[in-house]
């Protein structure tokens, strides 16, 4: 009715509709022949009544919600109450079976990793070109580690191998290229970023060469 009211040399209009609590109405008609001032002082109008009505809602709710905390709070502490023995000692034995089914667990997890760590290294070991004689002369690249407790120990390698045999022998001495980075230390560079179908000649690795690990 508000809108079929407006008369037609007042359009346009600008209608103003607010929800305060369950109800939406019109809380407002702008005609079109009002000046700007008059229309900013409307809108402003809207926008405080507008937030005083969630002010009051907000502080009514609240009130509400507290009041019913308390209530769900004093509800809850009794209850409580009549069953915390019971409910302290099942927190127990749950709490104790789930610590040992954890530590099982766990231990098997590690069990199965070592002796899939170990099949793996057997396998590689027995891959694992032997080490050439000193007597080779020519062609041999003779490789220095430097292990991360500060040993270092050495292997002989033909020129011609490809990188991945050199990470094969860390691997069966318990290095293995996921855990371990190799560097090589003039020019600095990760070896196992590199292609493992290069050779140690090709990465000029020879005669000889220092690289160090380090633990990922």
């Amino acid at each position: 009715m508000s809108l079929r009211n407006i008369p037609v040399d007042r359009l346009p209009a600008l209608v103003l509709i607010m929800r305060i609590r369950s109800s939406t109405d019109i809380f407002s008609v702008i005609h079109g022949n009002v000046g700007v001032n008059e229309l900013l002082s409307s809108l402003i109008e809207a926008v405080e009544v507008f937030t005083e009505h969630q002010r009051v809602e907000i502080v009514e709710e609240k009130e509400r919600a507290e009041r019913e905390l308390v209530k769900w709070e004093q509800d809850e502490a009794y209850r409580e109450s009549l069953e915390a023995d019971r409910a302290k000692e099942e927190a127990k034995r749950q709490q104790a079976q789930a610590e040992s089914e954890a530590r099982q667990r766990i231990e098997n997890e590690k069990a199965q990793e070592l002796a899939r760590k170990e099949a793996y290294r057997k396998k590689v070991e027995a891959s694992l070109p032997s080490e050439p004689p000193l007597s080779q002369g020519d062609g041999i690249a003779k490789i220095r580690f430097r292990l991360p407790n500060g040993e270092s120990i050495e292997r002989r390698f033909q020129a011609n191998t490809p990188l991945k045999v050199l990470f094969d022998f860390l691997t069966v001495k318990g290095y293995p290229r996921d855990e371990y980075k190799v560097i090589s230390s003039w020019p600095r560079r990760d070896l196992t970023l590199l292609d493992m179908n290069n050779t140690l000649k090709e990465l000029k690795l020879c005669p000889q060469e220092t690289v160090i690990l380090e633990e990922r």
